[in-house]
């Protein structure tokens, strides 16, 4: 059984809406008591010093203390009507607050782009990791139905980022906080686009790329970008020509081991390298790239229908390429199926020939004998396991399953089991689940659905429910990972897997 993961698939695009800052708080208008009080503390003060200065009674210094104080308490009360009445700290509270919420998104943003990174440099590796992937489930991948068919990476730069970030709208130029502004905008232009991430081309968009440069630079990003399709996919998904001149011909004497090049005009798409040569007219499945040379000192570009891409190229030397082309070709004559189409392995509904789990006909699908699948074989068939004895013309009812920690011998059961309960019903099989290391192989919720949900599913048509007279068997204590008695009756069958 083939195990493979997904994480090339392209996740759906989402958007961030942004609050928008807070308004900068307005200044309350003025009490028309708080402006006649400092005038009236004015006319006391002078009253006072008046009186002191022009009565004849003997004059002492402690008579001044009433005047100096309020004339203290009137330079206070001016003082603090000229701050706004506490208007600045509660400017600096709300842009605290603010500030601290576009932390928070700063955060949520870095995070999606560091994942959105990493999956896209393992769906479009570096070239020189490319002689990696031969003889594996990611070569020839790319079939009609993935995302990324014919497209491959040019090169590192930048790209729009998974998570769209909208900007707020912002408050009146005259109720506007420029500090929280400013940090609004300086987010969402930090991350519109994401940094050190491959750059895409469709081939399926392109007629003509011209790769300019330097004789030698110019051939490295050739085989770095020829070396990537190859490896991704498929002889009939994608040919290899090239048009050379006497000069430029042991530079690519490599793709002779290449399966694409062997009958490239049955590809469902063609790519045509010309070094040298003279440029073919366009022509419709089939994608034109020209290597042109300028000067020794120029850094090689690419020129897709006249549009320059400012990236850093990716590069390949010739022996690199070289054991590229070898490996591909190696893994291609162990891997027949894959030079048929047969791609990656169905899921196990399509195995079962199920077309909606949510609704299973059971008077359908119970109708094997001992049999289910457990997988593909190397021409994209799938592949049974029969556990009837050798003389019905089965495989036998003993088995063993040999493997290394990690290396899928619990998934493979769990589909056998599942596989087994899916195409029996349960008079004619039931299952005896036994882990002696007391493992984790048919326990846990996941493991709880695949022993119920066929016998749950239906209800109405289980053996104890629709014959009427029959009582259920004496409940049995349940053995280890098996359901509670409670739950599911023990019953009586013809067959035990």
């Amino acid at each position: 059984m083939e195990h493979t993961e997904t994480p090339r698939s392209r996740p759906p695009p989402g958007q961030l809406v942004i609050d928008p800052p807070p308004e900068v708080p307005r200044t309350p208008p003025p009490n028309p008591m708080a402006r006649l009080l400092p005038v009236v503390m004015i006319v006391a003060v002078a009253g006072m010093s008046a009186v002191y200065l022009t009565s004849g009674a003997p004059r002492s210094p402690t008579f001044l203390l009433f005047p100096v104080m309020m004339a203290v308490s009137l330079v206070g009360t001016l003082v603090y009507g000229a701050r706004g009445a506490g208007r600045g700290a509660e400017i600096n509270a709300q842009r605290a607050e603010y500030l601290r919420y576009l932390d928070t998104v700063h955060a949520t943003l870095a995070e999606s782009a560091d994942q959105e990174h990493r999956r896209l440099h393992r769906a479009h590796p570096e070239p020189a990791a490319l002689w990696n992937l031969a003889g594996g489930d990611r070569m020839w991948e790319r079939g009609p139905a993935h995302p990324d068919h014919l497209t491959a990476r040019i090169g590192v730069g930048e790209g729009p980022c998974a998570t769209t970030v909208v900007a707020p709208r912002t408050p009146p130029a005259g109720a506007a906080d420029p500090v929280t502004v400013a940090a609004v905008h300086e987010l969402v232009r930090r991350w519109s686009l994401s940094r050190g991430v491959p750059v895409l081309l469709r081939l399926n968009d392109s007629r003509s790329m011209s790769v300019e440069g330097e004789p030698a630079a110019a051939r490295s990003v050739a085989r770095a970008l020829l070396c990537q399709l190859a490896m991704l996919h498929a002889p009939h998904d994608l040919g290899v020509t090239a048009l050379l001149d006497d000069a430029a011909a042991p530079h690519w004497d490599w793709l002779k081991w290449l399966p694409h090049t062997r009958d490239p005009d049955a590809a469902s798409h063609r790519v045509l390298l010309v070094d040298g040569a003279a440029e073919p007219p366009a022509a419709p499945g089939c994608t034109v790239v020209v290597l042109h040379a300028t000067e020794p000192a120029a850094a090689p570009t690419i020129r897709v229908d006249g549009v320059v891409y400012q990236v850093a190229l990716d590069v390949l030397a010739l022996p690199d390429a070289t054991a590229c082309a070898r490996r591909i070709a190696g893994s291609a004559d162990a891997a027949p199926g894959r030079q048929a189409g047969a791609g990656r392995a169905p899921d196990w509904p399509a195995l079962m020939g199920i077309e909606d789990p949510a609704g299973i006909d059971v008077d359908q699908v119970w109708g094997a004998r001992l049999t289910a699948p457990i997988g593909v074989a190397a021409d994209g068939a799938p592949l049974h396991l029969d556990i009837k004895e050798a003389a019905a013309g089965g495989m036998g009812p003993h088995g063993l399953c040999v493997g290394a920690t990690g290396s899928g011998k619990s998934e493979f059961l769990r589909t056998l089991a599942l596989g087994m309960i899916a195409a029996h019903s349960p008079e004619s099989l039931n299952l005896v689940l036994i882990d002696f290391k007391g493992g984790a192989t048919f326990l846990g919720r996941k493991s709880q659905e695949l022993r119920l949900c066929y016998l749950g599913a239906r209800s109405d048509l289980h053996p104890y429910q629709r014959r009427p007279g029959r009582t259920r068997p004496r409940r049995r204590q349940a053995a280890r990972g098996l359901p509670s008695p409670s739950r599911t009756p023990w019953l009586g069958s013809r067959q035990t897997l």
